[in-house]
């Protein structure tokens, strides 16, 4: 009987140091998919709860974006020091699934509060701050848990190519793409073939899928650990600004966030008005606003192999100048009387 010859234990650790995260990315993909899928139900359902587009579209992407970044800080602070990436990933994909799952019955089960304080107060204006009030508080879990994947991920990622820059920048990058893919599909077929409740369910089974395959995945990679493979250093990358400069660069990507998203709702407002149905302008929005950042994103990082360091403030510069003049253009554009 011939022997199946072993293969080296070397070997395994370079096939798995490829194949898993391949498959991070693929998740990922998927995942940004998945939270876009949400995003765009949850602007169908807030638009009842608010009677308008604008309000509907100004409290979602106001609270998903916070709910981004609180998680992103959190769990941000966390990865270094955590060891189990990819478990910590199943047991957030997870939280997502079950915290999206409640948003519909909490929107219900506040219907009730939002009819005793207009009929004690009468007052419009209250009544909208509480509905605002109550709709973060219930958004703010699945966008919080959200939040945490990237940077739990990226550190993972960044531990196999042994520098943090490109792995965020490839993580980002994908989950980007898919959120733009899950965007235009939720506007323009799921909601159509499903309804509002059955593609928030089908999100959410995404989620319980997404949980079991990064739990799989922490199985194969924590087989290779006990294997034998190296513990990865912990990672950082000099930022070559001074602490004055570094607070006036976020200080102005701050604000730089601020005009985007401003530039989210604008937008979603005039194409509701040119394509009379605000479920297909929010889903056009959200699927060019995404490929945007998706492609700008890439465009830079190919532009830091190519620049200098120094040369960051002037490209930033120029960037903010551009997206000035586009957007400005875009108001105009939405001028011109549509033929016919």
């Amino acid at each position: 009987m011939t022997a199946v010859p072993e293969i080296p234990a070397g070997r395994q650790v370079r096939g798995l140091n490829v194949i898993v995260p391949v498959c991070v990315c693929l998740l990922f993909l998927v995942s940004g998919s998945v939270g876009l899928i949400y995003e765009v139900a949850w602007k169908h359902i807030f638009t009842t709860v608010f009677g308008s587009t604008t309000y509907a579209v100004s409290v979602i992407i106001s609270v998903f974006m916070t709910g981004l970044a609180l998680g992103s800080y959190a769990f941000g602070r966390l990865a270094d020091r955590a060891r189990r990436h990819l478990l910590i990933c199943a047991i957030l994909q997870a939280g997502i699934g079950a915290s999206a799952l409640l948003v519909p019955h909490g929107l219900r089960s506040a219907e009730g509060l939002y009819r005793l304080v207009f009929r004690a107060t009468e007052s419009p204006a209250l009544l909208m701050t509480v509905q605002v009030l109550v709709s973060a508080v219930i958004l703010l879990v699945p966008t919080f848990l959200m939040g945490g994947t990237l940077p739990i991920l990226s550190r993972f990622m960044a531990a196999r190519r042994r520098q943090v820059g490109p792995a965020v920048g490839i993580l980002y990058g994908v989950n980007t793409l898919g959120a733009a893919g899950g965007a235009f599909l939720t506007g323009f077929f799921l909601i159509k073939a499903l309804g509002t409740p059955g593609t928030i369910y089908l999100a959410t089974t995404a989620n319980v899928a997404l949980a079991a395959a990064f739990l799989a995945l922490h199985a194969l990679w924590k087989a290779e650990e006990e294997a034998g493979a190296e513990e990865a250093p912990r990672l950082g990358e000099e930022v070559p600004l001074g602490a004055v400069r570094l607070r006036v660069l976020l200080a102005a990507v701050a604000v730089s966030g601020f005009v985007s998203f401003s530039y989210e709702v604008l937008w979603t407002r005039l194409l509701s008005f040119r394509l009379e149905t605000s479920v297909y302008a929010f889903s056009v929005m959200l699927t060019t606003f995404l490929l945007g950042l998706g492609l700008g994103g890439a465009a830079v990082g190919f532009l830091r192999k190519r620049r200098a360091r120094a040369g960051y403030w002037r490209i930033f510069g120029w960037l903010q100048a551009g997206i000035g003049i586009a957007g400005l253009a875009t108001v105009f554009l939405f001028l011109v009387p549509q033929p016919g």
